[in-house]
């Protein structure tokens, strides 16, 4: 996100440079409000920002709010010094600080201030109606004052050491925070305390952003973002309607001690260049305000970043994203699963590794092999026909495609994996259907480490009963259908998935034989292959041509071209002669792609790119940068422009690496051809006898629900040709 902010100039010479700078903590204040708990790593962190409540950490009277220690590289900069020391070190410090910097002492570093602006003036002489790049000059002032203030008569040999300081200071803020993320950290808790209305435990991180105060137009008035120095006409105390609001300095026995020495040398070298010169603001001036010290992306598309206390490297270049998917060497594995995977899809195939994976992709590619998707169009066409008949009583009224598309792809999946076992296999999916959707909206919840050991909530309850439920269905299906060999009602398990997956559950070879679990994990995984990725699919695709009138008619023609008015010819499906639903289903994909994140742990030191690795971190994909990359797509990468696939995917972008709706490598989506199967003989069946519009309620909110959804449902308008 502050990569994103600060990647162009601000637009406008705007003063409003707070959602740039950190755009997190605003982003945060506007979600959680004024103070709220954050994670870093498994730290907890409570920002601060009520200005009384900033006073009162700050004053700290009772000493509860320690200084935190130190992190390697803050102590590297500025060892235990008065900005890092506590207790009895600070008071011998402080008082050394005090000294040096009273006002006394203040006065007479003024000609020294002078001395040094008056030389940078007599520099700037020769650049009269040029323009200046003040920043530098102003660091060479700077450095120049506070090497004479501080060693007078021996400056030379100090403007040495603040030269290696200056070189110092670059490296290791360029290096701390590859991937650590700086935040104004205030100091630690050291024994339970009440903040306000907080009961705060020991060893919280204590967190005051001063430009949450600084922007709030509660406190400053509307004209918050304006310069306006009258505000300040009766001094700070009257400037805001609370004083404790404004923290350039900090506030408390720990402001800055050195604030009347910046302020002075400030108005000496105003007034000085004031007294000279008129000037303006350059033409070339780009007005984009960073924090010097922040996270940034050391490699620039890819990038470190922590999820609680694991790292993760995100990667969005597609020649690294080949190389880590493609996984030729065996160092990219899939790694344990997050807690809601497991139990969404237990060890089944998505999770799988190794000799087990091997085993299972071997079924799955068995099963959705060409031949068998195409003895499964009959049983597609038969379940969209059953709901074209419902959707003739509506015609010209809305329908909600989304529900209409979780009952068909269901209704299909549930046909295809369990045969004539489809209505238990129907209770299986509707008890899966409830799991994803508890799973996916508990996933985000923040959950305390050990309590969910002890304590369960009502969702938590529910799972388990679902996840009971769905196991011992499983296991009653597959009872029955042994009986049925046993009693020689049949003489195999059947040609359905499930039926395969028995006869494997059966095999007399240890090494091909699966075990009951992995029979259910499987059957798991089939759902969210054949029914999830197709239903969101189907719902983008229909919203796509809803608006696309253009394109929704090209499809139409080309539909009517192959199959005329009559239902599509199962037993020569001429998916492959569909050459512009290809180019909409694919744009769609690219758009609205079913698969967010793909991720990989890295088992052993590799190299990646030009960045090492070592064993553990987690490598995360997120296909959508890459989908709407402008280097990689041209300009109109946000438009819907199916032809942009009219020569193929190779061809439709400037690398095909680009481009994972489904993945890629050897654990590529195994129910990919089923889905595209299943969409565009469901989409012929309904452009052969429908004309769509997006209805005016439609809300366009799309939502991460396992996959992208329209949070609102997608209601389009049927119109009978």
């Amino acid at each position: 996100m502050t990569r994103e902010a600060m990647k162009t100039p601000m637009p406008t010479l705007s003063n409003d440079i707070f959602p740039r700078v950190q755009p997190h903590i605003h982003l945060w204040t506007k979600l959680y409000g004024r103070n709220f708990l954050s994670w870093h790593g498994y730290r907890a962190e409570l920002f601060v920002t009520e200005p009384d409540l900033i006073k009162e950490v700050l004053n700290n009277k009772n000493g509860v709010f320690k200084k935190e220690n130190p992190d390697k590289y803050t102590f590297k900069l500025l060892g235990n010094g008065l900005v890092t020391a506590e207790g009895k070190n600070w008071n011998r410090q402080r008082k050394l600080a005090n000294h040096a910097f009273h006002i006394e002492n203040l006065k007479n570093m003024v000609p020294t201030m002078a001395g040094s602006v008056e030389n940078m003036l007599e520099k700037w002489g020769y650049h009269d109606g040029k323009e200046i790049q003040v920043l530098e000059e102003f660091r060479i002032l700077t450095s120049d004052v506070i090497t004479k203030t501080a060693f007078g008569s021996n400056y030379l040999e100090g403007e040495k050491i603040f030269d290696m300081l200056t070189k110092l200071t670059s490296i290791l803020t360029a290096n701390a925070f590859k991937i650590e993320l700086p935040l104004p950290v205030v100091g630690r808790v050291s024994r339970e305390v009440r903040l306000g209305e907080i009961l705060l435990p020991p060893n919280i991180y204590i967190i005051i952003p001063p430009l949450v105060s600084h922007n709030d137009p509660q406190i400053w008035g509307e004209d918050v973002h304006l310069f306006r120095p009258d505000r300040f006409t009766e001094g700070v105390t009257k400037a805001a309607k609370n004083t404790n609001a404004y923290l350039p300095f900090g506030m408390g026995p720990r402001n800055c001690v050195g604030s009347n020495f910046a302020i002075i040398e400030v108005k000496v070298a105003l007034s000085m260049i004031l007294q000279r010169y008129a000037f303006s603001l350059s033409p070339s001036y780009a007005h984009s305000p960073i924090q010097y010290i922040t996270a940034r992306p050391q490699h620039g598309r890819n990038f470190l970043t922590w999820y609680g206390c694991k790292a993760q490297l995100y990667v969005t270049e597609p020649d690294l994203i080949k190389q880590v998917l493609n996984n030729r060497d065996g160092i990219y594995v899939k790694g344990k699963p997050r807690e809601f995977l497991k139990k969404l899809l237990g060890d089944g195939l998505v999770i799988a590794e190794g000799k087990k994976w091997s085993r299972q992709r071997k079924l799955a590619n068995h099963a959705f092999h060409i031949e068998n998707l195409k003895g499964m169009a009959p049983t597609i066409v038969s379940s969209v026909g059953n709901m074209l008949e419902r959707w003739g009583y509506h015609e010209k009224k809305e329908i909600e495609v989304l529900e209409e598309f979780r009952i068909l792809t269901s209704d299909i999946i549930s046909k295809t994996a369990f045969g004539s076992n489809y209505l238990d296999g129907k209770k299986i999916f509707d008890m899966l259907t409830k799991l994803t959707s508890i799973i996916a909206a508990t996933d985000l919840k923040i959950k305390l480490p050990l309590i969910g050991n002890f304590m369960k909530s009502s969702d938590d309850i529910l799972v388990e009963k679902l996840e009971h439920g769905i196991r011992e269905s499983f296991i009653q299906i597959i009872q029955r259908r042994k009986e049925k060999i046993q009693t020689e009602e049949s003489n195999g398990y059947g040609s359905d998935y499930l039926g395969l997956l028995v006869n494997a559950n059966q095999d007399h070879d240890e090494n091909k034989r699966i075990s009951t679990d992995d029979m259910i994990d499987e059957c798991k995984t089939f759902y969210f292959a054949g029914h999830e990725t197709t239903m969101s699919l189907l719902t983008w695709t229909m919203f796509l041509l809803a608006i696309h009138t253009d394109w929704q008619e090209k499809a139409r023609k080309e539909i009517f071209d192959i199959y005329g008015d009559k239902k599509p010819n199962t037993e020569d499906l001429n998916i492959a002669k569909m050459k512009t639903l290809t180019m909409i289903i694919s744009e769609t994909l690219r758009l609205y792609p079913p698969v967010l994140t793909l991720r990989r742990t890295v088992a052993s030191e590799v190299k990646l790119g030009d960045i090492l690795l070592p064993p553990g971190i987690e490598i995360v994909i997120p296909p959508l940068v890459s989908h709407t990359d402008p280097h990689i797509w041209g300009e109109d990468v946000h438009l819907f422009k199916p032809d942009r696939f009219s020569d193929g995917v190779i061809n439709a972008a400037k690398n095909t690496n680009a481009y994972l709706p489904f993945g890629m490598g050897p654990r590529i989506c195994v129910g990919l051809n089923f889905a595209t199967i299943e969409v565009k003989l469901t989409l012929s069946m309904i452009l052969q006898r429908y004309a769509l519009t997006l209805s005016p309620s439609y809300v366009h909110s799309p939502v991460q629900h396992m996959f992208i959804r329209p949070r609102h449902g997608a209601q389009i308008i049927f119109h009978k040709l």
